[in-house]
């Protein structure tokens, strides 16, 4: 099993509050500081995702349809 399929089977079981951490710990090294993805994570409509932010999916219980997001655009996928 790849490390992004483990992190979307691991989230699938969690609280939104821990689902929450777990998704920030994976998006953080991708921005400048934990501040900027926190802002990002909290404020950031994603358009692929009807204008949603990251916060807005999980509370929905979408952590895994988020991650599927994140994996897009490491793959190369314009989002």
């Amino acid at each position: 099993m790849t490390e992004k399929f483990r992190h979307r089977s691991v989230v699938k079981n969690l609280s939104p509050e821990e689902a929450g951490q777990v998704i920030l710990s994976i998006i953080e090294p991708r921005f400048a500081s934990a501040d900027v993805a926190y802002a990002w994570f909290r404020s950031e409509p994603l358009t692929g995702l009807s204008g949603r932010s990251a916060l807005q999916l999980i509370a929905e219980g979408r952590a895994e349809a988020f991650l599927e997001y994140v994996e897009a655009i490491d793959a190369g996928v314009y989002a």
